[in-house]
């Protein structure tokens, strides 16, 4: 907790171990796809009511995938604390995975997948990761790729979400204009009585030696 009351603005961020080191081939695109999906709605509210809820406490709230972790995000005015809270809790710990959400976030995905090739820099970045790394989950991309992201279900999200985003395996940052007591007081209500640290973090096999230079090229088909 960091008190800051030049202004009148709290953010919280929840950060977990997850991301492309937790991917396989065969799931690769997955943290992603949970990161468009997890503030879709949760068991209690669906994502409709998240945006207006969000809208009317001024406030902004997203969950991001990177190549080692999973953050949730949420930024409000400070004196919305109570019910920007509290939101940002229920969506942590209930995210509903609705069929239609997950639905509507999956064919996004895939869009995106099929248009970036239209992104250089994303293009260039794939592939030095794809040279650079032989066996590495770094090698994935962030997104995922088409088969990948086509063969996963709304259940691989729940599991996901049990396994990786258990409040024990948490580290959650409050910064702006709040009070550190308040700050533990809501830490301890909401994420105090659940498990044990779960998370496992799966071996990765050594790269195997470097045997002289890398290159690899791509010729997309554009002027």
């Amino acid at each position: 907790v960091q008190e800051e009351h030049s202004v009148p603005i709290v953010a919280f961020r929840a950060a977990f171990a997850g991301g492309l080191r937790f991917e396989t081939t065969m799931n690769n695109g997955l943290t992603s796809l949970l990161a468009r999906t997890m503030t879709r709605g949760t068991t209690s509210i669906d994502a409709e009511q998240i945006s207006h809820l969000v809208d009317r406490l001024a406030g902004s709230m997203s969950a991001m995938a990177g190549r080692s972790s999973m953050t949730l995000r949420g930024d409000f005015l400070s004196k919305y604390f109570k019910d920007g809270s509290e939101l940002f809790a229920d969506v942590l710990l209930h995210p509903a995975f609705s069929d239609g959400e997950f639905k509507r976030e999956k064919m996004l995905q895939l869009h995106d997948i099929a248009a970036r090739d239209d992104r250089p820099s994303s293009v260039v970045f794939d592939l030095f990761a794809k040279t650079l790394y032989a066996t590495h989950p770094y090698r994935l991309s962030s997104l995922g790729e088409k088969q990948s992201v086509s063969n996963i279900q709304a259940a691989d999200l729940h599991d996901y979400h049990g396994r990786f985003l258990n409040p024990a395996d948490m580290t959650l940052a409050v910064v702006g204009d709040v009070e550190t007591d308040e700050v533990l007081a809501y830490a301890e209500k909401y994420f105090s009585a659940k498990s044990e640290p779960s998370t496992s973090v799966a071996a990765i096999a050594a790269e195997p030696p470097w045997n002289g230079a890398r290159r690899a090229e791509r010729h997309l088909a554009k002027a």
